[in-house]
């Protein structure tokens, strides 16, 4: 059975959790960004919640194009390694 975890983060700033299977692993974790979500809900003003939205969008884009590098260039260097094993 797939454990797929899908975590939305909405524009209002809370966290909606939609779960296929939570494993025992992923559930403490989970319950640690919904408590945070919640906390800071309720101490940011309006305006530094668009700050850090700003900020996490921006962190969340550059870790997807360093993920997707690391994944490219570590495909290229399994071809390479398998052309030089079979000659």
């Amino acid at each position: 059975m797939s454990k797929n975890i899908i975590v939305d983060y909405l524009l209002n700033g809370k966290l909606e959790l939609k779960l296929t299977v939570i494993s025992d692993r992923v559930k403490p974790f989970l319950d640690a960004a919904v408590e945070a979500d919640e906390l800071l809900s309720a101490t940011l003003s309006d305006e530094q919640k668009a700050l850090f939205k700003t900020y996490v969008d921006a962190y969340l884009d550059y870790r997807c194009e360093q993920d997707e590098h690391s994944f490219t260039e570590g495909f290229k260097a399994g071809i390479l390694f398998g052309l030089q094993v079979k000659e």
